[in-house]
């Protein structure tokens, strides 16, 4: 079985003064389907 969790993670880009991604909790289990995209934006 293959399953992707995230709990309360957090993400801050080198050089960045804020998260870009805050106390995230996610679950995908397996079967399911998952797409993230985004683009860094200058503050």
């Amino acid at each position: 079985m293959t399953t992707v969790t995230f709990d309360e993670a957090t993400r801050t880009h080198p050089g960045g003064d804020r998260p870009a991604v805050e106390a995230l909790d996610l679950h995908v289990e397996e079967g399911g389907f998952l797409v993230l995209a985004g683009s860094r934006v200058p503050a």
